[in-house]
């Protein structure tokens, strides 16, 4: 389980660093890379969270 955790941080990690590093923009769109990263995408009134395919997820308040 530690390690499960230990890996987990360092997926988001990695991911902050990217975006951080990254264009905030989106270029162009791929609709395969984005099935095969994104299980859902849930939008109510006052966030969007999206929840990718390894289970972890990220909530953005609006």
């Amino acid at each position: 389980m530690f390690n499960k955790q230990n890996e987990t941080i360092q997926n988001n990690v990695n991911l902050q660093k990217f975006i951080e590093t990254n264009s905030k923009w989106l270029n162009e769109f791929d609709k395969h890379l984005v099935r095969q990263l994104i299980k859902k995408i849930i939008i109510p009134e006052t966030y969007c969270e999206v929840e990718f395919q390894n289970d972890d997820s990220i909530k953005i308040n609006l």
